[in-house]
């Protein structure tokens, strides 16, 4: 699960990544703290209510309301849970104002009206806390595993702005070794002749 702050909420968008976020928060016991909200789901009353009153947060009506507004309305909510939207929901982001909040962490952006140094945090993400051996290797070739192969993109945005930061401090080692792992999660994916142009 991405690093999220104790007590927080991650927002999700989709089965694929919402099915990985309740597997490990449910099957494994992992961040159990974190509270998963599908943007889809919160347009489903008895779920929304469900977990807007756990949370304490106030209700909303959800007739004519976006998903860009539903967004907003959990991230500012009163109680100041922090807020985490995952890469692969941050396209349902439609308003300038709310994006401009918005720091990309590794995996999700955080959500806050205050700066803050997302650079730290995507360095000490990557170098100390995700796991991502499975981006060197390639255990199968099942079609279906296509599927799976292309949420390996969801690090791209991370990884191209770490390979800048190496860049500018010289750290070539690091850059050589980051340029492997952005290959590999860039194959299945649009990016692929981006990242290219970029690592070479």
């Amino acid at each position: 699960m991405p690093k999220v702050e104790k007590g927080g909420i991650i927002l999700s968008v989709g089965d694929n990544d919402t099915y990985a976020l309740w597997l490990n928060k449910y099957g494994m016991q992992h961040r159990t703290d974190v509270t998963v909200l599908n943007i889809h789901m919160l347009f489903l009353d008895n779920y929304r209510t469900k977990y807007f009153e756990k949370l304490g947060i106030a209700p909303i009506d959800t007739e004519g309301l976006t998903k860009n507004d539903m967004i907003a309305h959990v991230m500012k909510n009163d109680k100041g849970i922090p807020v985490h939207i995952a890469t692969t929901g941050y396209h349902c982001v439609e308003d300038a104002a709310l994006d401009s909040n918005l720091y990309l962490t590794g995996l999700t952006y955080q959500y806050s009206e205050e700066p803050l140094d997302n650079n730290s945090l995507i360095r000490r993400n990557f170098e100390q806390r995700f796991a991502l051996d499975y981006l060197k290797v390639k255990f199968s070739c099942h079609q279906m595993d296509q599927i799976a192969l292309s949420f390996d993109a969801t690090y791209l945005a991370a990884m191209v702005k770490l390979y800048k930061m190496y860049e500018t401090t010289g750290e070539k080692g690091k850059m050589e070794n980051l340029a492997v792992l952005m290959e590999n999660a860039s194959e299945y994916s649009k990016m692929s002749e981006y990242i290219q142009k970029i690592i070479h």
